[in-house]
């Protein structure tokens, strides 16, 4: 018979960690950073960050069409709209395009 005391899944984490987990991601820090600062990997912060529904950083990516077609109205080009906006080269010319975008 086996030792229940023995885990048969990987690593346990604390409360703790998971709240500290939880605290840097709504401060905004990258996922890889508060991994390695709580001692957890990258996946696990992601599972502790959807069963919890927090949003991690570079999820939640929202681009102003406005700015983008004013960057453009500026005579900036796309390289220089995505690198102010931080959006891709085609979501930019999609706005620009006046498209509905994918």
């Amino acid at each position: 018979m086996t030792d229940p005391s023995k885990k048969k899944h990987g690593r346990r984490y604390t409360a703790e960690q998971k709240a500290e987990a939880m605290k840097l991601l709504a401060e905004k820090n990258p996922v890889a950073a508060v991994a390695e600062r709580v001692g957890a990997s990258v996946k696990q912060v992601r599972r502790w960050a959807a069963a919890t529904s927090t949003p991690t950083p570079g999820n939640e990516r929202v681009y102003s069409r406005e700015k983008i077609l004013e960057l453009y109205g500026k005579g900036f080009n796309t390289r220089q709209v995505c690198e102010a906006v931080g959006c891709s080269p085609r979501f930019a010319r999609y706005v620009k395009s006046g498209e509905r975008t994918p």
